[in-house]
């Protein structure tokens, strides 16, 4: 995967910088209306979660695409989480469902033309590096910087791949840091192949 600069808000930056300290601080009961150790933690996880990424950063999967364009003209980079998407193609197809965390599918629902049905219930936004491991590696700053933080942040990409396939991969939490690796080690051991991505040979790979 090409490396992609991108500029970050000033302001988004700073909250991440403020939230950092007060992390370092380790009060869990401020005197003062403000936050503690353990908000946070929280509030910087779900901040570096939340931040809007390029197109550039969103990949997708071999078998997500062909199921994809076999339901929809739309584009999927348009779509996220709860929303619906629309059988527009096939008379009926037959989908395995994944509700919430669970491992296993809950059953398979049959999807006729002109029918809906949930994108996270059958697609998923898999984080390529851990975003658990984003945030270690900010905290592991002494002082951060704005450059400090940005290259880090740097390492947030996100693969868009079928349920199925994100419930094989076994490496969830421990990943090399190094989204390359995560696509050519981790996704390629899985089943997982990513549209457009330039593969060294099968001999480095493995």
């Amino acid at each position: 995967m090409k490396d992609i600069k991108i500029n970050y808000d000033a302001e988004t930056m700073n909250i991440i910088i403020y939230l950092l300290s007060k992390y370092k601080e380790k009060n869990d009961s401020p005197i003062k209306y403000e936050l503690s150790y353990g908000s946070a933690y929280y509030l910087l996880n779900q901040t570096v979660r939340q931040l809007s990424l390029p197109k550039e950063k969103y990949l997708l999967s071999e078998a997500a695409k062909q199921l994809w364009d076999s339901l929809t003209s739309k584009e999927i980079e348009n779509y996220f989480s709860r929303e619906s998407i629309e059988n527009e193609k096939i008379e009926s197809i037959t989908l395995p469902v994944y509700k919430g965390n669970k491992k296993e599918s809950t059953g398979n629902v049959d999807v006729k033309k002109g029918k809906t049905f949930i994108f996270n219930n059958v697609f998923h936004c898999e984080h390529i590096i851990p975003i658990n491991m984003i945030v270690k590696k900010l905290l592991e700053l002494q002082n951060p910087t704005t450059d400090e933080v940005s290259a880090i942040l740097d390492h947030i990409s996100v693969c868009r791949v079928l349920k199925e396939e994100d419930r094989k991969i076994k490496e969830k939490l421990s990943r090399p840091f190094n989204e390359n690796e995560v696509i050519e080690k981790i996704y390629l051991r899985n089943g997982i192949k990513i549209v457009g991505h330039k593969y060294m040979s099968s001999k480095k790979i493995c």
